[in-house]
């Protein structure tokens, strides 16, 4: 005959496992994402000009606008 304890210590270690894994999944869900940044870190960047949305000629203030949009949208991977 086989003996019923084994069978209640392979219940009662799932049931452990699974009551861990609710615990930690609630308190992961309750941590702050880590890619979350504060908005003051990275203000909105300012709208483009009209006559800096098309490539016609050089002009240094669109080349600088565009600079530092690429500087920006590079950069948001590393400052997290």
């Amino acid at each position: 005959m086989r003996q019923p304890g084994i069978a209640i210590l392979c219940c009662a270690a799932a049931g452990m496992i699974v009551a861990l894994t609710m615990v930690m999944a609630r308190e992961r869900a309750a941590e702050p994402s880590a890619t979350a940044r504060p908005q003051e870190a990275n203000p909105p960047a300012a709208p483009i000009p009209p006559q800096c949305r098309t490539v016609a000629q050089p002009d240094a203030a669109c080349l600088a606008i565009w600079e530092e949009r690429r500087r920006r949208f590079f950069a948001s991977d590393r400052q997290l």
